[in-house]
C-alpha cells in the first residue's frame, strides 16, 4: 500500500519499468521459448495489475484528504 508521495513516485517508476519489460518480449529477437514468453507475460501482467490497484488506491485516498 502506497502511504505517501515517495512511494507513490517509486511504484510509478517501477510500474513504467514492467510496461517497457513486457513490450520488450513482443520484439522477435528474443532467444525465449514461447511458452517461457508466455508465462513471462503473464506473471509481469499480475504484477502490472498489482501496481495500478495501489495507485488507483493512493490517488483515490489522496483526493479524499
Amino acid at each position: 500500500m502506497i502511504q505517501n508521495e515517495r512511494q507513490y513516485k517509486i511504484t510509478q517508476t517501477k510500474l513504467r519499468d514492467l510496461l517497457l519489460e513486457r513490450a520488450a518480449l513482443n520484439l522477435p529477437d528474443s532467444d525465449l521459448h514461447p511458452r517461457l514468453i508466455l508465462a513471462r507475460k503473464n506473471s509481469l501482467n499480475i504484477l502490472i495489475g498489482e501496481l495500478e490497484q495501489e495507485i488507483a488506491e493512493y490517488v483515490g485516498e489522496a483526493y479524499r484528504r
